[in-house]
């Protein structure tokens, strides 16, 4: 079982227990070896007698987990684990897009940066100049979409959850490339109960029947959303939700995570 994500993935903070004073939560939180043994992979790695191999870590950006992966595959430490088991399964948490990696040029190192950290001059710039959260989703479905196709090749089986928040992968790249459909165009091909333009556009298609996003995706193919996503037709399947849930709480703050504490 390999494993991708960010400190939802990784454990942070499992080691809590009712009644702690901040100062010894934080004395633990970050322990690797607690980490290892009562996250949620390490449960199943246990449950189910599987070797665990780790690349998530506390505050990773999708970025960083995607260029380790472009690293792992193809080397050959994953060469000789894949003749060594029979049954590989990667799980890979989708974390928040407010974050990136960029090689600094005056650290001469990969930085993984919070786009809202205020003392960060590189993370002000990209937020101000270059992020887009709607854009960062459809790229991030464009490349789920590239790697299930890499991970089928490879017998490898795979699945997507989200850890911070639930993204909508069927926002598309009409919303921000010119010379694709507009809203005459869309009601050209629209067939019936195909949902308005403006829910299109934004890839709100709750309620509509399969039958009719097959016809649509069959029209507008770069729609089509990651097919390995863990509970894919939940409206709230991330596990920062599923935690609230569970915990009976019923009203909570939904709001984007944007890595800001």
């Amino acid at each position: 079982m390999i494993t991708f994500g960010c400190s939802w993935t990784l454990g942070v903070g499992v080691s809590y227990e009712p009644g702690m004073t901040k100062e010894e939560f934080n004395q633990t939180a970050w322990d690797p070896t607690i980490c290892d043994q009562l996250s949620w992979r390490g449960v199943l790695s246990r449950q189910f007698n599987l070797t665990n191999i780790n690349f998530s870590a506390g505050g990773s950006s999708n970025q960083r987990q995607f260029r380790l992966a472009q690293e792992f595959f193809p080397s050959k430490q994953f060469k000789k684990l894949q003749k060594q088991h029979d049954r590989v399964i990667v799980l890979w948490g989708i974390t928040s897009t407010a974050r990136n990696e960029v090689y600094s040029v005056e650290d001469k190192n990969v930085n993984n940066i919070f786009y809202h950290e205020e003392d960060d001059k590189i993370s002000k710039f990209l937020l101000l100049n270059c992020y887009n959260h709607s854009y960062e989703v459809a790229v991030l479905r464009r490349q789920m979409i590239q790697w299930e196709h890499y991970f089928s090749l490879l017998n490898i089986e795979n699945h997507w959850f989200d850890a911070l928040n639930t993204h909508n992968y069927r926002i598309n790249d009409f919303k921000f490339f010119s010379g694709l459909p507009n809203k005459d165009q869309y009601q050209t091909t629209a067939g019936s109960g195909w949902p308005s333009f403006e829910n299109f556009y934004l890839g709100n298609f709750n309620g509509i029947p399969d039958e009719v996003m097959q016809e649509i995706t069959s029209t507008y193919n770069n729609m089509l959303p990651p097919r390995n996503i863990l509970y894919h037709d939940m409206l709230a399947r991330d596990l920062m939700s599923w935690l609230c849930l569970q915990s009976d709480i019923q009203n909570f703050d939904d709001s984007y995570h944007l890595s800001r504490w």
